[in-house]
């Protein structure tokens, strides 16, 4: 739980603001005014309501309404007549600001001017305005409130101290300007604000300062300025040097070296190769380091900075530019200001104009080898005014790819990823102890997927796993996997420098308005692979638009480009990207553009199966035309093949989706489209993920024509998979569907599916029954001649597993002839194998040589294995028979590779094959 009160009166738990009402936050405001000591209880009576009888009833109502608002009883103890509210350590905003406070005075005291800064900087960030703003306040509180502005104030006063004794009182300069006239009468900031003004070069302005100060302590308490308000304007009035300033010496700024760093050893390596290869050349060595948020570049670039800094004796620089962070980035004019003053330029001359300070800063560098690392950079601009002309490194991080800097200004890229598996557990265990994680290297696994392999999601997963060391591992994985809460998991209320979503954020609101639009809808993506088309469809934009802003987005590694035209969203960024377009557009815009998507691949994914499967005359079941856009067209089963698989990410994605919205249709539909891909490439996993969703949908439509072809999908699915009683299970009840509807062609079809089942099972007379039963029903329908196709197929087969090889090449060459009609490239080299094995058995090894090459060339342009395989066999046997047991030999044994690639058992075939010829 946190408790805050630097500002007005704030309580969270687990992150989540609670709303105590006015009467228990006056009771909690009273209580935290003494955190963990005892109050007595008419004490507060006193405090809250006055001595009027009948009040102690009323407290004791009011703390039992306070604990149950807390939802930790706990919280508030009772002893003896007394209360107290119990904070732990880091709960309580006061006490944090106390500590950094300590800090930095100590730090101050020993001149260690950077840290002082630092902690008490840290220790002004954590108030939010007045303390106890907009509370009634009972006495004890107005005193703690009075207590604590003087608090901050001295803390303020301390801060500017230790910035103007650093030499950057022009950075603050503006702060205690307007901190100096909220307390005119306070000598010590006066003299504090004209110490500033004259490291400024502002003596004349420091000099009326002064002025209307003395003549304000005159009127309003009679009194002269004291003497060290005296002393500060005889130093102003003689131009003498402020001694309480550092003197410039060997600048020594890098961030100390990182406790440690896996995983980017090939990255240190090109960066280190640059330097040796740079030696001592005349131009400065520029290395830009670019990637995503929370990627590591900072930690990078420190680590190896710290590698390579022995070449560079004249000292190193490190200036934060804040490209991507809660306030503006850096301006270029004081990132240079920043350097020549390390350099030990006195701020009285540096110039104004960003052209005269860059000149000035490779004035001051000629001749010298200064290792400079400019971090969190927002682009090119902030890099090129520091640009040295002399032997210098110039170590950049950007998420920005600059691209501008390598094309002009010869910067080398570095461009950090996702870490490798290997690595990314290597983070986690550093965070989570080596021995946890290795008695859980499952979890460990899960968790660096879940973490996108990102350093900055592990080490704050693996901080949150620390917390509950009693919890395995395994727990943390469970709750990363609701993709709903994995970035408020990834989170610190207190610290957005270790909150994933704000280090996302700080990207985001870098971009224009229309690059924001269009990655707040990838966010609406299932996957996060999708190409320009895809894109196009969920924004709604032109081509043109679209590409323009797709390839800035990459720019700003907001979205990758693996290949052309063809994208990757981080997962952590698509969860982002969702959450922002749940909160910036209308619910009816997110459907209706979640509609639209699904429409356009489902009539996409229609289109494919059509090219992979040409239907003829029968009626389509995909009945989805798509968005105005239009559908993408194939030109042949190859060119399809090839989005399916380029898009196989995505399909059971899709298909999901689909049924979590709702559309049934769209997910069976979209199950049935798949089927001939599926069927052709043999992605088992995925085809029985997808025919389990189409036949929930399907079932929870109650469409009986739906329920059919879901059944047939999920029964040649059992088919390919050889658990032949469940296919035959799924035929059956796609039969009885049909015959319920009356689809007579669908009967037909489910009759030849049945005697394909029996042949598998070596039933080869009741096939030939079932199949010529379908051929005599298919024939007397309209749509014959597209129906036929399959069956003649089938038949051929089994009448060559019966020995009949007249009938089986006859049925083959009818099923080819049908196949060559209707271009259904996809089932014609199966038709030729088919012959190729009849000539073959009816003593025509020529011939059937011939089929088994055209169905090989075939085969290779589908890049269909299993056929390949199955085409070498008949092959082999054919150069067996003609007399070339040699030949026979090589091409069983790469039918031999191809089956036990993909795990068939008709390898063991093949060896008896091959055992033949040796």
């Amino acid at each position: 739980m946190q408790f805050g009160v630097l500002g007005p009166l704030e309580v969270r738990a687990d992150g989540n603001p609670l709303t105590p009402s006015r009467a228990q936050a006056r009771l909690l405001a009273v209580l935290l005014c003494r955190p963990n000591q005892w109050l007595r209880a008419d004490a507060l009576i006193d405090l809250l309501f006055g001595d009027d009888d009948g009040n102690a009833a009323r407290l004791q109502v009011l703390v039992f309404r306070l604990r149950k608002s807390l939802g930790d009883p706990a919280r508030i103890e009772q002893r003896e007549g007394s209360y107290r509210i119990v904070v732990c350590p880091g709960e309580y905003d006061v006490d944090r600001f106390a500590s950094l406070r300590q800090a930095g005075a100590a730090a101050l005291n020993r001149d260690d001017l950077d840290d002082a800064a630092s902690s008490l900087r840290e220790a002004v960030g954590l108030w939010r305005g007045d303390p106890f703003a907009g509370m009634d306040e009972p006495a004890l509180v107005a005193a703690e409130a009075l207590r604590l502005r003087g608090e901050r104030i001295a803390v303020q006063e301390a801060l500017y101290t230790a910035e103007i004794r650093r030499g950057a009182a022009a950075e603050i300069i503006d702060e205690l300007s307007e901190l100096a006239a909220q307390h005119p009468l306070r000598e010590s900031l006066t003299a504090l604000l004209l110490r500033g003004l004259h490291q400024c070069g502002r003596r004349a302005e420091a000099l009326t300062i002064y002025q209307q100060t003395r003549a304000q302590l005159i009127e309003e308490l009679g009194l002269e300025p004291g003497d060290e308000l005296r002393a500060t304007q005889a130093m102003v009035l003689s131009d003498a040097e402020d001694a309480s300033v550092e003197q410039a010496a060997v600048p020594r700024q890098l961030p100390p070296e990182p406790a440690g760093i896996a995983g980017r050893s090939e990255e240190l390596a090109q960066l280190t190769e640059l330097v040796h290869k740079h030696g001592t050349a005349s131009a400065p060595l520029v290395i830009a380091i670019d990637g995503p948020a929370g990627i590591g570049k900072t930690t990078f670039a420190v680590h190896a900075a710290h590698q390579v800094r022995e070449f560079y004796g004249d000292g190193q620089i490190f200036v934060d530019l804040r490209g991507y962070s809660s306030g503006e980035p850096v301006d270029p004019a004081t990132a240079v200001r920043s350097i020549l003053l390390a350099l030990g330029v006195r701020l009285v001359g540096i110039p104004e104009g960003l052209d005269e300070r860059s000149a000035m800063l490779r004035s001051s560098l000629a001749g010298k080898r200064l290792l400079i690392v400019l971090d969190n950079v927002r682009g090119a601009e902030q890099v090129r005014p520091v640009l040295p002309a002399s032997d210098c490194l110039l170590l950049v991080t950007s998420r920005n790819q600059l691209r501008g800097l390598a094309v002009h200004d010869n910067a080398h890229r570095i461009t950090l990823r996702p870490l490798v598996p290997e690595a990314a557990g290597d983070v986690l265990a550093g965070v989570v102890g080596s021995s946890r994680a290795a008695g859980d290297p499952d979890a460990v696994a899960r968790l660096v997927e879940l973490c996108g392999r990102i350093p900055l999601a592990l080490r704050i997963a693996g901080e949150r796993a620390s917390r509950f060391p009693a919890d395995g591992l395994s727990a943390l994985a469970a709750e990363l996997s609701d993709e709903h809460r994995r970035l408020d998991q990834l989170a610190d209320a207190d610290d957005p420098a270790a909150d994933l979503r704000a280090a996302f954020s700080w990207s985001y609101r870098a971009l224009a308005a229309e690059d924001a639009r269009t990655f707040r809808y990838l966010g609406l993506h299932p996957s996060g692979a999708i190409g320009l088309p895809a894109i196009a469809i969920l924004t709604e934009g032109t081509p043109r638009e679209i590409r323009r802003s797709a390839d800035r987005l990459v720019s700003q590694h907001l979205l990758e480009e693996p290949q052309p035209g063809r994208f990757k969203l981080h997962d952590l960024l698509r969860l982002y990207a969702g959450e922002l377009a749940t909160e910036q557009e209308s619910a009816e815009d997110l459907r209706a553009t979640t509609r639209r998507m699904l429409d356009w691949y489902l009539a996409t994914v229609g289109a494919a199966s059509n090219a992979v499967r040409p239907r003829g005359a029968v009626a389509p079941v995909v009945d989805a035309a798509g968005p105005e856009a239009g559908p993408l067209q194939f030109a042949g089963a190859a060119q399809a093949l090839d989005w399916f698989e380029i898009e196989r990410p995505v399909l059971v994605e899709l298909v999901q989706r689909a049924y979590d919205e709702g559309l049934d249709d769209h997910a069976w539909q979209f199950a049935w489209a798949l089927n001939a891909y599926y069927a052709a490439r043999l992605h088992f996993d995925d085809w029985r993920t997808v025919t389990a969703i189409g036949r929930r949908a399907a079932d929870r439509s109650g469409d009986k024509r739906a329920m059919m072809y879901a059944a047939i999908v999920e029964g040649f699915m059992y088919l390919e998979s050889s658990r032949l009683d469940e296919s035959e299970a799924c035929y059956r009840t796609a039969l009885e569907l049909a015959e319920r509807t009356g689809d007579l062609t669908r009967q037909a079809s489910l009759l030849s599916n049945l005697g394909l089942v029996a042949s598998r099972r070596g039933d080869h007379a009741r096939a030939l029954e079932l199949q010529e039963k379908a051929l005599a029903a298919q024939d007397a329908l309209p749509e014959h001649e597209s129906a036929i196709l399959y069956t003649a197929l089938n038949l051929s087969a089994t009448h060559g597993a019966l020995g009949n090889f007249q009938e089986a090449v006859r049925y083959g060459e009818l099923a080819l002839a049908h196949f060559r009609r209707h271009r259904i490239s996809t089932m014609e080299p199966l038709a030729l194998s088919n012959v190729a094995e009849g000539q073959l058995e009816l003593g025509d090894p020529e011939r059937a040589r011939a089929y088994c090459l055209e169905a090989l060339e075939l085969f290779d342009a589908l890049d269909a294995k299993l056929g390949r395989a199955n085409a070498l066999t008949v092959l082999g046997r054919a150069h067996r028979a003609s007399g070339d047991p040699a030949l026979a030999g090589e091409v069983w044994t790469q039918a031999r590779e191809l089956f036990r690639e993909a795990g068939s058992p008709r390898a063991a075939e093949v060896d008896s094959l091959l055992a033949t010829v040796q």
